[in-house]
């Protein structure tokens, strides 16, 4: 037997018997490999745009207003989803207080999570070190980095899609667990419902008709349980809709049913797009796994024929995941790029498919080989550079990063001298040590860097400073995330909407200070305050690519 990413683990067959403790050691290395892409570059930044500081400031709404069952943000109803991901960043600020670095503590759990998960499902049907390389590939990932390393909802909506897709395929193996597996598919199809709604389930459920269909599984539907089924969903559905109705009634219920389910599958609200929206994603959310994608599905189709029912049964099970998610997300009006998350962790399976192939030294067609020389040609320089990041933004000699660039071209060096001489054991545990260094890396050198184009904390320094004394703070047209912002630093802005509104605060004796942003350095809105004569610019300042205005009424001027 070869040996796994490192030499101390076996290649298990994907078919013997492997004791617990052996998959524990997988998994558990595994993870230190993967985590300190997390460790390191997620727990030191401010909050981020697009939506980190909007699911804050809800939470911190939440906490200070009392209503568990809603959402809102800057005290109008806000219910785009379910309560259940502000659940989980209220309770940790609640316990710790209002610190950047609470609100990701769900985010570090639901991505652990979703890690140890994929490693599980990969182990159906790969060994060891297949399980590993699903794992540390999804970690990997672009998109699964990107959405990971910030507060948003998905990254929960994955965790929840993820065992309900595993604890589905495990009622099929009809094993003395089946109870226990039928429990927890029904637990995450209600939670994958309490995290973002009904896009949550549908994703589940439409991979799960088109198997059993297709497939004829149907000693699945025996395993399900319904009567069980319907008493969880009921519970943990039924009890939050009855709760939102107690509380809300029928104004509660339109905006959730209405204006964010129906018109957002009508591509009515929220970003919208075009039907073939996802097609070019499919080919950039993998990134740079993608390259190893086609290599993994040559090992996938050579299974399904080699090693009978159980390879078929497993691999049909992916490919419908993939496919049935990405046409229902197609199909859906509303769309955005994090929406493919949760087609990853399947594709990561296909890649851990390739590692194992490799790692056990079983042939495989010349092209898979240049596939990989050119996976190896994009991630060596990539992460060689990486460290020299502040190098170039601030064009100034960093000799740490100048150290970290010469130990990772070393170890890039030596993963394409063992791919020259196919020495497949070295390359992997060269991408592993890759890997582990890109997450320091994170942490000591781009994290900074990334926090500068993308945080707007600095924002409430400038307006504690500008703002005099016994003065109101208004803000016009905010984006959602700019409100959460103050909301969580403990600036809680009033909404001006028209000119005629604008006109009566600018007669108050007290000071007043409107606030206003925008992408472009010039802002129609603020023109018109200006020319009424009644409002001058009091400050403007320019944070991560945004410009802010605060414009004062008469008693706001300084003196």
């Amino acid at each position: 037997m070869r040996s796994s990413l490192f030499p101390n683990l076996a290649v298990m067959s994907s078919t013997g018997a492997q004791r617990p403790a052996g998959d524990l050691r997988g998994l558990v290395l595994a993870l230190l490999i993967a985590l300190p892409l997390y460790l390191f570059g997620t727990f030191g930044h401010d909050l981020w745009r697009p939506a980190e500081a909007r699911e804050a400031g809800i939470a911190r709404e939440m906490i200070e207003n009392g209503n568990w069952v809603a959402t809102y943000l800057n005290g109008h109803l806000f219910l785009e989803k379910p309560p259940l991901y502000t659940w989980a960043i209220a309770l940790p600020l609640k316990w710790l207080g209002y610190r950047d670095w609470v609100v990701r503590i769900p985010v570090f759990l639901f991505t652990l999570g979703t890690l140890c998960l994929t490693y599980m499902l990969a182990r159906r049907q790969l060994g060891i070190a297949g399980a590993q390389g699903a794992l540390v590939s999804l970690a990997s990932m672009w998109l699964f980095m990107e959405v990971n390393h910030g507060a948003m909802i998905d990254n929960g909506l994955m965790f929840f899609i993820v065992l309900a897709m595993l604890a589905f395929y495990r009622l099929g193996d009809r094993d003395r667990w089946y109870f226990l597996w039928a429990c927890l598919f029904y637990i995450s199809l209600g939670l994958a419902f309490l995290c973002k709604g009904g896009i949550g389930p549908a994703l589940i459920l439409v991979v799960a008709a088109g198997f059993v269909l297709s497939h004829r599984q149907w000693s699945i539907l025996r395993s399900w349980h319904p009567a069980l089924g319907l008493g969880i969903l009921g519970l943990i559905i039924g009890g939050w809709l009855w709760a939102l109705w107690l509380k809300g009634g029928e104004t509660y219920f339109r905006v959730f049913f209405i204006d964010n389910h129906l018109y957002r599958l009508l591509g009515k609200a929220g970003p919208t797009q075009a039907w073939f929206y996802y097609i070019p994603y499919i080919l950039i959310v993998a990134f740079p796994w993608l390259f190893l994608v086609p290599a993994g599905l040559w090992v996938a189709w050579n299974q399904r024929r080699e090693e009978g029912t159980g390879a078929r049964r497993f691999w049909n099970y992916l490919f419908w995941w993939i496919a049935a998610m990405f046409v229902l997300l197609s199909v859906a009006g509303g769309k955005d790029n994090q929406y493919l998350l949760p087609l990853l962790p399947p594709l990561a399976v296909i890649c851990g498919a390739w590692v194992e192939r490799t790692l056990a030294g079983k042939p495989y067609p010349h092209w898979c080989l240049s596939l990989m020389w050119i996976f190896t040609v994009v991630v060596v320089p990539g992460v060689v550079v990486a460290p020299l990041v502040p190098v170039l933004n601030y064009q100034k000699i960093n000799i740490g990063s100048l150290l970290w660039t010469l130990g990772l071209g070393v170890v890039g060096i030596g993963v394409c001298r063992a791919l020259w001489f196919r020495r497949w054991q070295v390359v992997w545990a060269g991408m592993a040590l890759l890997v582990v260094g890109t997450g320091f890396v994170l942490g000591l050198f781009i994290e900074n860097v990334l926090n500068e184009h993308k945080t707007a904390k600095p924002l409430c320094v400038v307006i504690r400073d500008t703002l005099p004394p016994g003065a109101t703070l208004w803000g016009y047209d905010l984006t959602e995330n700019t409100e959460g912002l103050l909301i969580f630093y403990g600036l809680r802005p009033k909404r001006v909407t028209t000119l005629e509104e604008a006109a009566v605060l600018a007669q108050q004796t007290e000071p007043v200070i409107v606030l206003l942003s925008s992408r472009d350095p010039s802002h129609e809105f603020r023109e018109q305050l200006i020319k009424t004569g009644r409002w001058q610019v009091v400050r403007q300042v320019c944070i991560g690519n945004r410009y802010y205005w605060l414009v004062g009424n008469a008693a706001a001027q300084p003196p």
